[in-house]
């Protein structure tokens, strides 16, 4: 293995892989992101992480540890939310026409497009990119996302034919001059659409490798600053204290909105469930998160909190501070005079904000309001099918074993499955004012499942099992 200089500056090892890798890379993050500014940023972390490994790190193998680098680095710093792509078109000019798109693409088939790219799941979107738009072959692709060969073969098949449907039935209706007369004519179409998407750069090569290299000058400094003070107890515990600041509030914040009308469903970090109702809003850090599970509300919303003792959960409103370990419950508070908690398992602390102290212990089946400026407790009695959190569940890609959770939380419902080969199918489906056995019939329907009643217990089995 190659002894690489401590300095970065002085390693044409570093620089060359730098060079030879970045767009690379930073298409890789873009694809899995939709984020420009983010891609960046990730590409940044990936190199720096390779410099610190750099001792380690064979030559033959720096292809497949970048990419597994990032892989890491995304999977960590991007919440599993909807990309939104912006590919930037590429065009033809002609003497008589000015500006063409080659192929014809209008703005509409153009953002239909990104759309649907944007919802293939993202190891496959973006194997699929890698070959269409940075012209990579499947056995490349192999080598650096350490895939098989035929999986990336059936990962651009399978998405090439299924945007061509989605491009033949938008455009075969249209009255252009540009139709698509057969099918059969789609993938060269939409190959070549493809081939003139470009990846939206922020940061310049040269930019990129400045802020790339003050970084790592900054690591190495800080690095020898650490030895030096190893021995000045006071000044590291000073130092602890600073970075623990900048710890807590330098990360981004991610917010999750429902629209007007419509109620939102998710999932945060940690896999607790969230489900907020019309106008509401939380946000919480995008990186971070598994550390501090804190989250800021605005509105109302129905929490299934994944138990961890080590890790409290924290809801932040106007006026008090939620805190729980493991439980379920739904909250309300869109300004500082309007609070209103209900419990549905577990045990909830609520604390006064202003008197930074524990106000009260709420336990299932306990309702806690604001009146008159004091926090009051009551018992909570509802009928769970009558809970606005139950009018509209919305699954999208989830697996039975996730679905089922929910719906067991938010109904009260003991819905089990007959194998892990059924929990982990995974279906798109959303229930409108649905009741319990007609959410049994449509996952029962969808899958080919057989239902057992038995007593106060649902069974969803295969039907050569139930036989």
């Amino acid at each position: 293995m190659k002894e690489i200089p401590s300095s970065h500056t002085e390693s044409p090892w570093f620089k060359d892989t730098f060079e030879q890798y970045y767009h690379s890379i930073r298409n890789y993050c873009y694809f899995a992101t939709g984020d420009a500014d983010m891609a960046d940023a990730f590409t940044q972390d990936v190199f720096i992480k390779l410099w610190v490994l750099r001792r380690k790190v064979r030559q033959h193998a720096i292809k497949t540890i970048l990419y597994a680098i990032a892989n890491r680095i995304v999977r960590k710093g991007f919440v599993d939310l909807k990309p939104e792509f912006h590919f930037v078109r590429e065009f033809v000019w002609d003497e008589k026409l000015g500006r063409v798109d080659s192929p014809f693409i209008d703005d509409e088939d153009y953002k239909l497009l990104q759309d649907n790219l944007a919802e293939i799941p993202r190891l496959r979107r973006t194997a699929f990119l890698m070959n269409q738009i940075e012209g990579m072959s499947p056995v490349e692709i192999s080598n650096r996302l350490n895939l098989r060969i035929t999986a990336v073969e059936n990962f651009i098949k399978e998405i090439g034919e299924s945007l061509c449907k989605q491009l033949y039935a938008k455009v075969s209706t249209t009255k252009t001059g540009y139709q698509i007369e057969k099918l059969e004519d789609c993938p060269s179409r939409l190959h070549a659409i493809m081939q003139r998407l470009r990846v939206p750069f922020s940061l310049p090569e040269a930019k990129a490798w400045e802020m790339l290299s003050q970084g790592i000058a900054d690591m190495n400094r800080n690095h020898g600053l650490r030895h030096r003070l190893m021995n000045l107890g006071a000044v590291l515990l000073l130092l602890i204290a600073v970075v623990s600041v900048i710890y807590d509030w330098q990360f981004a914040f991610a917010t999750i909105e429902a629209p007007c009308g419509k109620n939102a469903y998710g999932r945060l970090p940690d896999s607790t469930v969230v489900v907020l109702n019309a106008g509401t809003s939380i946000s919480h850090r995008k990186f971070g998160f598994a550390t501090r599970r804190l989250v800021a509300l605005n509105g109302e919303a129905f929490f299934d909190v994944m138990p961890n003792p080590q890790k409290p959960f924290t809801v932040e409103t106007g006026n008090a501070i939620i805190r729980v370990l493991g439980t379920s419950f739904s909250l309300k508070s869109h300004h500082r005079n309007d609070f209103e908690l209900a419990v549905e398992s577990g045990t909830v602390s609520v604390i006064d904000k202003d008197k930074k102290a524990e106000l009260l212990i709420a336990k299932a089946g306990d309702m806690v309001k604001l009146v008159d400026n004091n926090f009051r407790r009551t018992m909570y009695a509802a009928d769970p099918s009558q809970r606005w959190y139950n009018k509209r569940l919305q699954f999208k890609d989830e697996t039975v074993f996730h679905i089922i959770r929910v719906i067991n939380k938010c109904y009260g419902a003991n819905i089990i499955v007959e194998s892990p080969t059924i929990g982990d199918k995974r279906i798109t489906v959303t229930f409108d004012n649905s009741n319990i056995n007609s959410m049994v019939t449509i996952i029962s329907a969808t899958l080919n499942l057989e239902p057992k009643y038995l007593n106060d217990t649902i069974l969803l089995t295969t039907p050569d099992h139930g036989q």
